[in-house]
């Protein structure tokens, strides 16, 4: 698809179907009454008379679509088009992160995943191998190295403002997205990280977040999936 098909593509995202169909019906009813139906006799008792009735309404209704497709729809595309630029940057940058994670899980396991996203069986070995108080490549601007459970609360934190950026926009963004990521932003892989800090002793090894986390990479396999499907055009 080259550029002038995506912006005419853009550009027509979003124009209510039902709509353009009446406009479609009112020109079509504007040029047979104009060089058709006038020249035919009237079947009945003041068929002109509701004739030009329609055609005026037909009239009105083409002159209203065109004003309102030059003053408002066009200008509302421009803003869409704006905010899911700014949105898909942002739904991007989450992806990294959590990319990032899974080559930290990798990384540190020593156990190579045979896709993208990890699978739980994958999972299980991969975080029983890590220890939660042992050492990431995560480092801080002290120079001290973060542990396992410091360096997912700060991608946490990180995948959290990323999130209440697009929410502040969310205007015209695609609710799928916005219910997506309501869902990581309310994920038991986040409850995990925080009862990590209340807990009187934490757990040996990760493998309490083996299934949290197989249902966070599914989240943002989905987010990925919508990603290239609605945003993707944007940038």
């Amino acid at each position: 698809m080259n550029r002038f098909t995506r912006n005419i593509k853009r550009l027509f995202d979003g124009l209510r179907i039902d709509l353009f169909v009446v406009l479609i019906f009112s020109i079509t009813f504007i040029l047979l009454f104009d060089f058709i139906f006038l020249g035919i006799p009237e079947i009945f008792q003041d068929a002109n008379k509701i004739g030009v009735f329609f055609y005026n309404l037909c009239f009105a209704y083409v002159a209203a679509y065109i004003f309102y497709f030059l003053n408002v729809f066009i200008r509302q595309q421009k803003e869409k088009r704006e905010i899911n630029h700014y949105v898909a940057r942002k739904v991007l940058q989450i992806l990294l992160v959590v990319f990032t994670v899974i080559q930290e899980l990798e990384k540190a396991s020593e156990i190579k995943i045979n896709d993208k996203f990890p699978n739980k069986k994958e999972l299980d070995l991969i975080t029983k191998k890590l220890k939660i108080n042992g050492l990431t490549s995560l480092k801080s601007i002290v120079g001290s190295y973060a542990t396992w459970a410091e360096y997912l609360d700060y991608h946490k934190r990180r995948t959290e403002g990323y999130i209440n950026k697009i929410l502040i926009r969310m205007v015209y963004t695609d609710y799928k997205i916005i219910g997506l990521l309501s869902r990581i932003e309310d994920s038991r892989h986040f409850l995990d990280i925080e009862y990590i800090g209340v807990w009187k002793k934490s757990p040996d090894n990760l493998s309490f977040m083996s299934s949290s986390l197989n249902e966070y990479f599914k989240l943002h396999k989905e987010l990925e999936e919508l990603y290239n499907k609605k945003l993707k055009m944007y940038l």
